[in-house]
């Protein structure tokens, strides 16, 4: 069985107050480990991260009222969150 992903990239919010996520794409994970990334758009880069184009995979939310999965993957290398200062609609 596969598992998907919603590929997001960080940017900062307006008013300076936090970050917020834009998701990017899907990213599949295949039944050997292996993660195909597609991308709608392009992740722009970030000049005070040192002009890098970051992006995070995260288990996608359900959708409908129900209870919402926010964990990005790859807990073992401590990977943060989705839901800090999280404001994105789907």
């Amino acid at each position: 069985m596969t598992q998907r992903f919603d590929v997001c990239t960080p940017r900062p919010k307006g008013d300076g107050t936090g970050t917020w996520w834009h998701k990017v794409g899907t990213a599949w994970e295949n039944d050997k480990g292996l993660v195909t990334v597609y991308l709608d758009s392009y992740p722009v880069p970030d000049p005070e991260k040192g002009n890098k184009a970051v992006m995070m995979l995260f288990k996608p939310k359900v959708k409908n009222g129900e209870e919402r999965t926010t964990k990005a993957i790859g807990g073992k290398a401590g990977l943060p969150s989705r839901d800090e200062d999280d404001e994105i609609p789907f």
